[in-house]
């Protein structure tokens, strides 16, 4: 059993990264970041902490990191609007809060 939801409950930086993508026929961690997510019922919130964590202790220069930041916050913000924006038009099934 993995400590990682212990851990990043208790405010420790947790990140994910791929024991060895090539052998597994994938370039990302895409995969590590789905399992993950339904392995520790984690959400959108979760994974976007786990990611600022593995940039922020990235090696990497500062102005780097910074460029690595930027260029993630405009991603996730993309796809996040995109996610809602199908899920909208194609009229998401969710549970209607009372």
């Amino acid at each position: 059993m993995s400590t990682a939801p212990l851990l990043l409950g208790l405010g420790y930086a947790v990140s994910i990264s791929s024991d060895d993508p090539g052998k597994f026929g994938y370039e990302d961690t895409t995969v590590d970041y789905f399992a993950s997510a339904v392995s520790f019922n984690w959400n959108l919130r979760h994974l976007k902490l786990i990611a600022y964590h593995s940039i922020n202790h990235a090696i990497v220069t500062e102005g780097q990191r910074i460029q690595i930041l930027e260029s993630f916050e405009e991603k996730w913000s993309n796809w996040v609007s995109r996610f809602l924006e199908r899920e909208l038009r194609e009229g998401a099934d969710w549970p209607k809060r009372q």
